[in-house]
């Protein structure tokens, strides 16, 4: 019952540290100072704590030792959270890589055969990155799957659609506005991409355009 009194004293003084996320060896050396470390002494230095001074103390190591093990672990479960909640993104970083994003000319030039295309896509998915577009694209360049058709729907079957829904529909249209362009499609594209994306595109003029109005810094690929 002691034993379990101290780990609860131990691991309530440390959850207000954990929340700032220092390395766990920082963590586990506050916890063993201020208020609760000093009641943690007391109960150990009083004689009626213990009926045997002798045992107290020889036990004493062995005992603190269990109370440090759920106060360690805690300790760098939190810091290893906080890493993953602020590692920011980007390129050369640890965090999620950039987002390739198709418009409908990299369908085109993958059905009319353009090897240079195909080796781009495949780089990118060594490098871990999913290629994405949206419903919009599809409907440009789906016209059945069959004949010269087959490079695109295995293009297709290795890219994350997006659905053309009601949100990212209004986001189109505001970024047309703003814009004064008119091509929904493309402006769909632009809105799946953020700061640090790529787009391959046929249409890098019209694409920039919409990414300046849209306020991203993107890069744009020609194909």
């Amino acid at each position: 019952m002691r034993t379990a009194g101290w780990m609860a004293v131990t691991a309530t003084a440390c959850m207000p540290l954990a929340h700032s996320a220092p390395s766990s060896d920082l963590l586990v050396a506050a916890c063993f100072r201020g208020p609760a470390w000093d009641m943690i002494r007391t109960a150990w230095a009083s004689p009626q704590a213990t009926g045997l001074a002798a045992f107290r103390f020889k036990s004493a190591p062995r005992v603190f030792d269990l109370c440090l093990l759920p106060v360690r672990a805690a300790a760098r479960w939190w810091s290893g959270a906080s890493l993953l909640r602020t590692r920011p993104a980007g390129r050369g970083s640890a965090g999620p890589p950039e987002m390739l994003v198709l418009d409908a000319g990299v369908f085109a030039a993958v059905e009319r055969g353009d090897r240079d295309v195909v080796a781009l896509i495949k780089r990118e998915r060594r490098a871990g990155r999913v290629p994405v577009s949206h419903g919009g694209v599809v409907a440009q360049v789906w016209r059945g799957g069959t004949g010269r058709q087959v490079p695109v729907a295995q293009l297709l079957a290795g890219v994350d659609i997006a659905a053309l829904d009601d949100g990212l529909g209004r986001r189109a249209g505001m970024l047309l506005a703003r814009s004064g362009l008119a091509d929904a499609i493309d402006a769909a594209v632009v809105c799946l991409a953020g700061d640090g994306d790529d787009i391959l595109t046929s249409d890098p003029g019209d694409l920039r355009a919409l990414a300046q109005a849209a306020g991203v810094h993107i890069e744009l690929i020609p194909v």
